[in-house]
């Protein structure tokens, strides 16, 4: 996506953050209905990489939880269409509404 383009839908999501209203049960959370742009999140759910390919690790600590995570070594890992919601939820902007 372009600059401008990826601005634009992190400008929205920054505002469905600050006007959300937080929950809590026991924890303090956030739910947003629609918070990507429903042709990028297709596209993100589309790219995202099947559990039975070499890109996750798995770790099973007994009595604790199964951990299943990318093996991604940096952002250049990243599928294409994955990588711009990535861009969006760690850019400052969305970072600092959430904190």
């Amino acid at each position: 996506m372009k600059q401008e383009e990826l601005k634009n839908i992190t400008s929205k999501c920054v505002d469905s953050i600050t006007n959300g209203k937080f929950c809590s049960a026991p924890y303090k959370y956030l739910v947003i209905d629609n918070f990507l742009p429903k042709d990028l999140a297709i596209r993100c759910l589309k790219s995202f990489p099947s559990l039975d390919v070499n890109t996750w690790e798995y770790e099973n600590d007994k009595d604790i939880e199964v951990k299943s995570r990318t093996t991604w070594g940096s952002e250049f890992d990243i599928p294409e269409n994955i990588i711009d919601a990535v861009r969006i939820l760690n850019s400052s902007l969305v970072l600092k509404a959430f904190s």
